[in-house]
């Protein structure tokens, strides 16, 4: 069998860069996206119309307006960069139906997370790169180190700190102890655990061979993380991985039968035939740092 052709990487940005921010999920604060804005200065912003329009229920727009406003920014060949308003719900109902044959054509960097991960496997399955971090209504939440990093990594620079320590949860991560993150996998992918674990039922999940996966989430239960996490590790497209690494699941409770989360996190590892690390400072809080999704890992040290 053939090796994938290596995804294409967009352009760095700088100060004549064109972004465009749109809402394809759930709605948005008006005074976080404000807030958010106010630390894109140095670029060449535009809104989306449909920004303005009246939620429709749990998604920002219908799903009309929302997949025209997306279909618009991939198509549009003066765009460098589309910056997601807000995750919460929405992409999995309008995915199916965009075009990225133009998005191909012209590649631009799609940023965001949570719901957007749905977004991020997409624009990897039509061969071009993305990068997982923070919706520009939780920008201006993010400490200094995480919003550094998604700053430096637009600009070109995806190293990321080699303060980030990554701490081994089974005996095969144990044995990296002291190397680098960037020499374990081609490349790393992933987000929200329930947005892939949906992908997965929806037949879309997409996992390039030798990867490493990141996961996290927000506001879910125990059983239900392990549930999804049995899942995913009984699913095909997962057979080849080169590691797990999770991110923060933050408010995730240990619901009616008292198991906390990492409970859950620790026995999984324990069972996993691949390397599974932990603390990775990827999810809902204000540590979020920036990945390059589908590109070669940040050089996060393992502990």
């Amino acid at each position: 069998m053939s090796a994938l052709p290596q995804p294409i990487q967009p352009a760095p940005l700088c100060s004549e860069s064109q972004l465009r921010v749109i809402a394809p999920s759930g709605p948005f604060d008006a005074a976080l996206l404000r807030a958010g804005l106010a630390h894109l200065r140095e670029y060449q912003v535009e809104l989306d119309d449909t920004l303005n329009c009246s939620p429709a229920g749990f998604l920002a727009a219908t799903d009309e307006m929302r997949l025209s406003a997306l279909q618009r920014a991939l198509d549009d060949p003066q765009l460098d960069a589309i910056w997601i308003a807000r995750g919460g719900y929405g992409l999995s109902r309008i995915l199916p139906a965009v075009d990225w044959a133009g998005f191909q054509r012209q590649p631009k960097w799609l940023i965001g997370f949570s719901d957007v991960t749905a977004l991020h496997c997409a624009a990897l399955k039509s061969g071009v790169m993305s990068l997982h971090g923070p919706n520009l209504t939780s920008l201006a939440a993010l400490d200094a180190p995480a919003f550094a990093s998604v700053d430096s990594m637009l600009k070109g620079d995806f190293s990321g700190s080699s303060k980030v320590r990554l701490r081994a949860l089974n005996q095969t991560a144990q044995s990296r102890s002291g190397q680098l993150l960037d020499s374990q996998g081609s490349c790393l992918v992933g987000g929200n655990l329930t947005v892939l674990f949906a992908e997965a039922a929806a037949g879309r999940l997409f996992v390039p061979p030798d990867a490493l996966l990141l996961l996290e989430d927000v506001a879910e239960t125990s059983y239900r993380c392990d549930r999804m996490l049995t899942a995913l590790a009984q699913n095909p497209a997962l057979g080849k991985l080169k590691g797990v690494i999770f991110g923060e699941f933050k408010d995730c409770s240990p619901g009616r039968w008292d198991v906390p989360i990492d409970t859950v996190l620790d026995e999984w590892a324990e069972k996993s035939p691949f390397p599974v690390w932990k603390e990775a400072p990827v999810g809902h809080g204000t540590v979020n740092h920036a990945f390059l999704h589908g590109g070669r890992p940040p050089g996060w040290r393992l502990a």
